[in-house]
């Protein structure tokens, strides 16, 4: 098989030079793109794994070697504060936030104030 140009779609073309047979070879990347979607589907469904049959676990294996990227904050803090604030039944709320622009950076429900976030 040798390249024959392009489908209007952009996929690449493929000619034999012996019997003149063309085909359009499927896109790996359209492929695995449709695999991460359905992977990430059911992550934030409520399914068990077992529940997908195992072409789906084969299928997107790879999916699990994938990092997903996390936006880093915009600006670096010079200060951050804590504090703790009691709610009713002894919930303590954690707060950290910037202590030049007062800008919470992260908060998290605890039993105690015990300062780690």
């Amino acid at each position: 098989m040798r390249k024959n140009g392009r489908t209007a779609a952009g996929a690449q073309r493929w000619k034999c030079p012996e019997c003149d047979a063309g085909m359009v070879a499927p896109s790996v990347n359209a492929r695995r793109l449709g695999q991460l979607e359905g992977f990430v589907a059911w992550l934030r469904g409520g399914h068990s794994l077992e529940e997908q049959g195992r072409s789906f676990r084969r299928h997107t294996a790879w999916c699990w070697q994938v990092e997903p990227l996390i936006d880093q904050p915009p600006s670096k803090r010079r200060v951050l504060m804590t504090d703790g604030t009691y709610i009713a039944h002894n919930h303590c709320l954690l707060v950290l936030m910037d202590g030049d622009t007062g800008e919470v950076a992260k908060c998290r429900w605890r039993a105690r104030d015990d300062r780690r976030l």
